[in-house]
């Protein structure tokens, strides 16, 4: 098992990359090619790449072994990587969620906007005052759903009652 990724440097291995990828096939890994001048890019050349968390099933080269040069270790190799994705997940910012909270604010203000002309109009139409003060809870009650507009309602009429009870 490899604790490392590693580029190959001589020789080629077979390896099992089952933990990381899932597939049941082994892949083959080649050494770097030996040209001057051209720069090792990680991402481009996964080829030569043996995986932390892989499996080495066979190994040929000068000898009785393989030579890599050690690229990343702990959580820095691709296995550490997906530990990394697994303990600390990013943040997800679903759009539902933000529409959401904006629809409710529309509902919001068309409610208060709604509760403000109806108390105006029962003031100027000779509602009195203590009435007028508890009937907007019912334009209000609307924009909830029906268990919490009954809920709601019963609060209302507790209300009512309790303020006829006082300021009479």
């Amino acid at each position: 098992m490899m604790e490392c990724d590693a580029v190959l440097v001589e020789g080629t291995c077979v390896v099992n990359e089952a933990m990381l990828t899932g597939e049941s096939i082994p892949v083959t890994k080649i050494p770097v090619p030996d040209e001057d001048g051209e720069r090792f890019i990680y991402d481009l050349q996964r080829q030569h790449v043996v995986f932390g968390g892989t499996e080495v099933l066979q190994g040929k080269g000068q000898g009785d072994y393989c030579k890599a040069v050690v690229i990343r270790t702990g959580f820095m190799t691709t296995k550490g990587e997906l530990v990394r994705a697994i303990l600390f997940p990013p943040p997800l910012d679903f759009k539902f969620h933000s529409d959401f909270l904006k629809s409710i604010y529309v509902f919001l203000s068309l409610g208060l906007i709604g509760m403000s002309y109806s108390l105006w109009m029962w003031i100027s139409n000779g509602v009195s005052e203590r009435e007028s003060n508890f009937r907007p809870l019912s334009i209000f009650l609307a924009l909830f759903p029906l268990r919490d507009s009954i809920n709601l309602s019963i609060i209302g009429k507790c209300l009512l009652t309790f303020a006829s009870c006082c300021f009479l």
